[in-house]
């Protein structure tokens, strides 16, 4: 087995921003409520998780939507490696 080193660099530089904004939005999850509660206190805490949980309902919808579909795009881009797979005629 031979490592392309030239698809490992292509798959660092587009994994890496994505790891980046990934971590970034664990930490503003948490700072926020934290700020919230510096600020307004823990019974406003609630009802900002209460949004919270309003915003999640909403991903569970389209989240597996998204994921599904870009599971296809990826598998017919690799079978064709061109990008006209992808539209239909």
């Amino acid at each position: 087995m031979v490592w392309d080193s030239r698809a490992i660099l292509e798959l660092i530089k587009i994994g890496v921003p994505i790891l980046a904004i990934g971590y970034s939005y664990q930490v503003f999850s948490v700072a926020d409520r934290t700020l919230v509660a510096w600020v307004k206190g823990t019974e406003a805490v609630g009802h900002y998780a209460l949004a919270g949980l309003a915003i999640a309902a909403v991903q569970s919808v389209y989240l597996p939507l998204g994921i599904a579909t870009y599971s296809k795009a990826n598998h017919a881009y690799g079978r064709s490696q061109s990008l006209a797979s992808l539209v239909r005629r």
